[in-house]
């Protein structure tokens, strides 16, 4: 059976198995399919609904398929979020990544430009001067010198290229708003994921289970990919035994406030990192500070530098607040690392 006839008998496909799956998305990895077999196929798994097999097939293939970062696997955290919430809030998983570096999280963010929102991880990060180009050897001493860097999503995974202009016309969430915080090249031992469609949350954490993550948040809040201090969040929570917790929070059991969703909403990439800078001189507003160290607190309690999500929590408000966020991003932001 040809890579076409495989693709369109799993149109049809209710219940695929990952290895149906793997032979489907490996073709797509190299340019053998149409726009149109592409849209077909993005539309069809959408309409159906996202399965496990999907997302850990499509996840193998294109894994097999990207360029490898030297520093993977121990110690390191990345975070993401699925976007396709429609909410344009300011950045907040990135703004808490900076606080997570800071604080002595070993940060490798893969992340891309917007393609549903206002502002994507890599939009915001270019407004701050972080550098999104980096070879992987100046990655590498961007890493070692500030627990940071950032790898950008299609210099890393090149196949996606070949999905992007269909994604854009769609101009809707497919499989792989859901996929692209799964590809990292640096193979994580941990990770904190925001999904917007709160059905996807425990097939998720399974996927982080068997691409070998020993320890996994997937949250989503109150409509949004993100921690939420505008309403209760749930949590998936893969531990190292394997085991998945699902449970709820609520700000105040993080010791926060109640806001509106309306005092997050943000713009631009440049207006999000003018709203980043202000909470890191402490003067930002309170709404967009305790978003940022809610977000901060589940990046800490995952990689094991906080018990609790509130401990976390309260570790990033106090890096915000003595200014050790603010000196930390004045002491690496355009940086040189070297050619």
């Amino acid at each position: 059976m040809s890579s076409l006839d495989k693709l369109i008998a799993y149109l049809d496909n209710k219940n695929p198995t990952v290895t149906e799956a793997i032979e489907v998305f490996t073709p797509l990895t190299v340019g053998e399919y149409d726009d149109i077999h592409i849209a077909a196929l993005l539309t069809a798994v959408r309409t159906r609904g996202e399965t496990y097999a999907d997302l850990l097939g499509a996840a193998r293939a294109f894994l097999a398929a990207g360029r490898p970062f030297p520093i993977t696997g121990a110690g390191l955290l990345d975070t993401a979020g699925t976007g396709g919430d429609g909410k344009n809030t300011i950045n907040i998983t990135t703004g808490a990544s900076l606080v997570a570096a800071a604080g002595g999280a070993k940060l490798v963010k893969v992340g891309n430009r917007s393609v549903s929102s206002a502002s994507g991880s890599a939009d915001v990060l270019e407004a701050m001067n972080i550098p999104l180009d980096l070879d992987p050897h100046r990655a590498v001493r961007q890493f070692e010198a500030s627990n940071f860097t950032f790898l950008f999503a299609p210099a890393y995974n090149p196949a996606v290229s070949h999905v992007q202009p269909v994604r854009r016309a769609l101009k809707i969430p497919t499989l792989f708003n859901t996929l692209g915080p799964v590809l990292s090249p640096a193979r994580p031992e941990f990770q904190i994921m925001g999904v917007a469609n709160p059905g996807v949350g425990q097939m998720i954490a399974e996927v982080f289970r068997d691409l070998g993550r020993s320890r996994a948040l997937i949250v989503h809040g109150a409509g949004t990919d993100e921690i939420a201090v505008w309403g209760p969040t749930q949590l998936w929570e893969l531990d190292r035994e394997g085991n998945i917790r699902e449970y709820t929070i609520t700000p105040d059991d993080l010791g926060l406030p109640t806001y509106s969703l309306d005092e997050l909403v943000g713009g631009d990439g440049q207006a999000n990192a003018q709203a980043l800078y202000a909470v890191f001189r402490g003067e930002g507003k309170p709404a967009h500070r305790d978003a940022i160290a809610a977000a901060a607190g589940g990046m800490f309690y995952i990689s094991e530098r906080a018990d609790s999500l509130r401990e976390g929590t309260e570790k990033a408000l106090e890096l915000i607040n003595d200014g050790t966020v603010d000196t930390w991003l004045r002491t690496h932001e355009e940086a040189d690392y070297g050619a």
